[in-house]
């Protein structure tokens, strides 16, 4: 019975860990992805001093 508790306790740690890293991933490529948003935006303005300012 306590291994099989064991088990499941270790069982919900790793699922909280693995939905903490995809959290964080979806952070991370939405930066990315706000980023390339930002460049395109410096693209269509045109403007070099724009493009130093946000790179």
């Amino acid at each position: 019975m306590a291994t099989l508790l064991k088990l499941t306790l270790l069982d919900l740690l790793l699922a909280m860990v693995n939905m903490m890293l995809r959290s964080w991933w979806l952070k991370l490529s939405g930066l990315f992805w706000l980023r390339g948003i930002k460049r395109v935006v410096v693209v269509r303005e045109n403007s070099p001093l724009l493009l130093v300012l946000r790179v």
